[in-house]
C-alpha cells in the first residue's frame, strides 16, 4: 500500500472504491436473477479478498485495481446475505433474525470504522489490508459453516 501520496490523488482513489461498490450494486441486482445468492455471497467474498491482497502492494495502479476489486467484491454482501437467511434458517426463527441480522449490521457500521481508524491511528496505515483481509476470511469462514449446516438439514 502507498503511503507518501497527495490528499488529492487519495480523494481520487475512495471515489473509485465508492464508485465500483455503487456499479456492484446494480450489476449484482441483474445478476441475482441468474446465479444463485449463495455463489454471490462467497465469490464476492473472495473477490473482495484478492481486491485487499492486491492493495498490500506498494503500486499506485495495483491500489486502483484493488481498490475497484474489493468494492465490486463486496458490493452485494448486504442485500444477499438479508435475502439468503429465509432460505438458511426457519421460518419462525427468520423474523426474529433478521432484526438481528440489520441491527448487528447497524452497530457493525457504526463501530468498526472507528474502531479500525483508532488501530491506525496507533500503528500505520499498513495495518488496514491485514484488518480486512482478516475480517473477510472470518466471512467466508462463516460462510461455509451456514452452507455446510444447511445441506445437513432436512
Amino acid at each position: 500500500m502507498i503511503t507518501n501520496i497527495v490528499l488529492h490523488i487519495l480523494a481520487m482513489l475512495i471515489t473509485i472504491y465508492w464508485a465500483s461498490l455503487t456499479i456492484g450494486r446494480f450489476l449484482t441486482g441483474f445478476i441475482a436473477s441468474g446465479i444463485k445468492t449463495d455463489k454471490i455471497i462467497t465469490s464476492g467474498l473472495i473477490v473482495g479478498l484478492v481486491g485487499m491482497i492486491l492493495f498490500s502492494f506498494d503500486n499506485f495502479i495495483l491500489n486502483a485495481i484493488a481498490l475497484i476489486t474489493f468494492g465490486l467484491g463486496i458490493s452485494g454482501l448486504f442485500p444477499c446475505m438479508m435475502s439468503v437467511g429465509s432460505k438458511r434458517f426457519k421460518e419462525d426463527v427468520f423474523d426474529t433474525l433478521c432484526g438481528f441480522q440489520v441491527g448487528f449490521a447497524s452497530i457493525g457500521v457504526c463501530t468498526l470504522p472507528s474502531l479500525i481508524g483508532v488501530i491506525i491511528n496507533k500503528t500505520n496505515l499498513e495495518f488496514l489490508p491485514p484488518i480486512i483481509i482478516f475480517i473477510t476470511i472470518i466471512m467466508l469462514y462463516i460462510d461455509h459453516i451456514l452452507k455446510k449446516k444447511e445441506n445437513v438439514q432436512p
